[in-house]
């Protein structure tokens, strides 16, 4: 896992307000999510890349004066570290 977070937040502050998210699927498995939203935030960066981990993928967010754009592609399963695989799901 990589991660790296700098965030400067409103004190006086604590609103929130999703004004859009779209979702999506790329392939079989692999699926991509969008945000923007209103929140405290005045400076934001936050940049998360996850391997071999439930709903792993890549997760970036950049926010400014109030508004952050959030941008996300990820894996639907969960892995099972017994394994090391995904975790395989029985079907009736």
């Amino acid at each position: 896992m990589i991660y790296f977070s700098f965030n400067i937040q409103n004190p006086r502050s604590n609103k929130f307000k999703n004004l859009f998210s779209k979702t999506g699927r790329l392939i079989r498995n692999k699926f991509w999510e969008i945000s923007l939203y209103k929140d405290a935030v005045l400076v934001r960066l936050t940049i998360e890349i996850n391997i071999r981990k439930d709903h792993g993928g890549i997760d970036m967010e950049i926010g400014f004066m109030g508004y952050t754009i959030g941008a996300q592609i990820y894996d639907n399963r969960h892995w099972d570290h017994k394994t090391d695989t995904w975790l395989k799901h029985e079907t009736n």
